[in-house]
């Protein structure tokens, strides 16, 4: 009888330790560490086991975790080495470098994996605003633009500044102080500034953009006019003055004439 108690107390040992997971260990894949993260993600991590196929139980058996607080994780699924699902980040509030963790288990033991640091969830755009100095710029001068972005999670938003020219040729503006130099005006009309950035989850936004145009100087003419009109100017004026001198000689020459 006693044997039999034995046997029977072994076999039930033995059927709890089939369906736990205790013997396992759980890792974290996704999300990695020191990373943001914005909208619907997939979630995954992998485990150890043995004994016993995870699959034979509820994904109610799997707990996931960020920020220490337990989040929501749809269609989750497992194979015999892993589990995953997706988890709409849009559910939580916004927040810098926190940790992710899950948790499988049954009805008798539970496994938790290592946290996973510095994950950030982040679902805002940044905000960006634009600014330039005058609508009217003279043609082969300078301009100083502004161009700036502010994230309440991200301190370090990617920013681009590009200038649109009137034969809708582009360039970007990269270097401090931010200004469009003499050489970048070559031509007449209207020029478009525009500034957007994006922060590291991938939210981006695009400011207002600024237009002004590039006209001629004060005196009506257009700098890269003048070259061109100049040169005409000096061939007209030597032409005058050649005319002039043929003029004088021959009055010179009818007078000597008249004389003999």
């Amino acid at each position: 009888m006693v044997n039999k108690k034995i046997l029977m107390v072994l076999f039930a040992l033995a059927f709890l330790f089939s369906i736990s997971v205790v013997n396992g260990a759980v890792t974290v894949v996704n999300p990695v560490t020191a990373t943001s993260y914005k909208g619907s993600i997939t979630v995954n991590a992998t485990y150890t086991n043995s004994s016993a196929d995870i699959t034979n139980y509820n994904t109610t058996n799997s707990t996931w975790y960020w920020n220490n607080a337990a989040i929501t994780v749809s269609s989750v699924t497992c194979s015999p080495t892993a589990c995953w699902g997706t988890w709409a980040t849009t559910g939580v509030t916004d927040a810098s470098a926190k940790t992710f963790n899950v948790t499988f288990g049954n009805q008798t033991a539970k496994v938790n994996s290592a946290a996973i640091a510095s994950v950030t969830i982040d679902n805002t755009n940044p905000s960006c605003t634009s600014k330039i100095y005058s609508p009217y710029v003279e043609d082969r001068t300078s301009s100083k633009v502004e161009c700036s972005c502010t994230d309440a999670i991200d301190t370090s938003v990617t920013v681009t500044r590009t200038l649109t020219k009137p034969s809708t040729s582009t360039l970007s503006i990269t270097t401090s102080p931010y200004t469009i130099t003499q050489s970048d005006l070559t031509q007449l009309g209207s020029y478009t500034f525009a500034c957007s950035g994006v922060d590291d989850a991938g939210n981006s936004h695009t400011a207002t953009s600024r237009t002004f145009k590039v006209e001629t100087d004060d005196a009506g003419v257009s700098q890269i006019q003048l070259t061109t009109i100049t040169s005409k100017n000096n061939a007209l004026l030597f032409a005058l003055i050649s005319i002039s001198i043929i003029a004088i000689l021959i009055i010179v020459a009818v007078a000597l004439t008249k004389k003999k």
